[in-house]
């Protein structure tokens, strides 16, 4: 075994003691955590589908944090089905996003209080009215908008059956 590989090994044979080791891999691993970004993804998740998935794997790419920001019951109003604490559960459930947020004021004011790095958005609100825009620009961060895959409405309920309207090429 060469002394390089004892050193990452902890190996008391060689001129490197653990703790040293211990020291600075504690130390990169703070700076690289320091400079990973807020990343936010913001809806209602009514019913959670693959183009959901596709934007919360898009979103994780630009940063170490990724928060999902689900609308409540009454901000949401009739756009959903499902109460909000099944919607948080199920996002919880996902592997890559690290924390669900109840957004229970206006979306401004929530993004002015978490103040993320980055919003990422479907592709489909590119060319409409962002109201993320201006707070996000106040202190730096910046608004994405994702690939523009196949993207669904996420009204798939027994009163309307899943049909060829709600499906929808986003580009």
């Amino acid at each position: 075994m060469s002394r390089k590989l004892d050193a990452f090994t902890g190996n008391k044979e060689t001129k490197w003691p653990w703790h040293i080791f211990c020291l600075v891999k504690k130390a990169f691993y703070g700076a690289l955590m320091k400079s990973a970004k807020k990343v936010m993804v913001t809806g209602n998740f009514n019913v959670l589908h693959p183009g959901h998935i596709r934007l919360l794997k898009f979103a994780k790419t630009f940063g170490g944090k990724l928060s999902v920001g689900v609308l409540s019951d009454q901000i949401a109003k009739g756009a959903i089905n499902n109460p909000q604490e099944m919607r948080l559960e199920t996002l919880s459930l996902i592997n890559m996003v690290d924390e669900c947020l109840l957004i229970k004021t206006s979306l401004i004011d929530f993004i002015r209080k978490h103040k993320p790095d980055i919003i990422v958005k479907g592709k489909e609100f590119e060319n409409l009215y962002n109201a993320e825009e201006k707070i996000l620009s106040s202190y730096g961060g910046k608004l994405i908008f994702s690939s523009g895959e196949i993207g669904f409405t996420g009204d798939f309920t027994e009163k309307n059956d899943a049909s060829v309207s709600e499906v929808s090429r986003v580009f």
